[in-house]
This record gives C-alpha cells, sequence and structure tokens, in this order.
C-alpha cells in the first residue's frame, strides 16, 4: 500500500500554514488526505495505522471549524504525524517496530493542542445526554409514584 502521494500532501500543505491567517483550504487538504489513509488502513487492516490517523483528525477538526487555532508548533507536528505513518505502514508491513515514546509524544502533543476544546465538547455532550436521560426517567418515574 504506498500512500506517499497523501502523505506528501499533507506535509505541503502543513507548511503552509500560517498563524493568524486564513488555513481553511491547507486544514481541508491536510483533513482529505489524513481520511483517506485512516480509510485505507482500515480496509487493509492497519490498526495502528487508522487509530493513530483518528487520534490527529480529532486534532484536525477542530481546527477546521475554528475552535482551535493555529500556532507555530502546528505544521512540524503534522509533518511528524506524517511522518510517524509512514514509519507505521512500514512496521505494519514487516518491518522494524516503531518508536511507541515517540508516538506517545505526538499524541501527547495533539490532545494537548486539542484537549480545553475537546473538554468542552465532551461536557456538553454528556449535559445533553443527561438532559434526556431525565426527559426520559422522570416521566416514567411520576407513573410509579
Amino acid at each position: 500500500m504506498t500512500l506517499n502521494p497523501l502523505l506528501a500532501e499533507i506535509k505541503a500543505a502543513a507548511l503552509t500554514l500560517r498563524p493568524g491567517e486564513s488555513n481553511d483550504e491547507a486544514i481541508r487538504r491536510i483533513s482529505l488526505a489524513f481520511q483517506a489513509i485512516h480509510n485505507m488502513a482500515v480496509i487493509v487492516g492497519f490498526e495502528e495505522v487508522a487509530a493513530f490517523s483518528v487520534h490527529v483528525g480529532d486534532l484536525l477538526t477542530q481546527l477546521g471549524n475554528g475552535s482551535v487555532p493555529v500556532t507555530d508548533p502546528l505544521p512540524g507536528l503534522i509533518v511528524a504525524a506524517a511522518d510517524q505513518i509512514r514509519l507505521l505502514l512500514i512496521a505494519a508491513q514487516g518491518g522494524p517496530p516503531v518508536d511507541v515514546s515517540l508516538q506517545a509524544a505526538l499524541l501527547e502533543t495533539a490532545f494537548q493542542m486539542a484537549e480545553p476544546t475537546l473538554m468542552v465538547t465532551k461536557a456538553r455532550e454528556l449535559e445533553e445526554e443527561a438532559s434526556v436521560q431525565d426527559a426520559i426517567v422522570l416521566p416514567s418515574l411520576q407513573n410509579v409514584v
């Protein structure tokens, strides 16, 4: 499975990202490439590639909707994530194992960038879920009393 064109697209688009500027097109290109990699990895059973691309995709979603800003370290993180996917693909095809500490550090950085927004989003989802459950449970309890 060759994903070199997609990885090259990710890197090229990442290097155009600039804080404080409109980055919509670059973020769209990067997101589409990561989605394509994820889908191909799922199809051929490269679970580690699929899982890693989903985690990076979470950050890209936040970037795309504007809830996480483009910062100076972001292009380097995205390029490193593309390199990590290449290494994961090599390992999945019988190559040398991937340095899990590097992968963990990349994911930790991505989570830190997206974390405040993800935490708020998760809290809202839990709130909405609780409201729906209350609306379902309360009427049924009234019938018991």
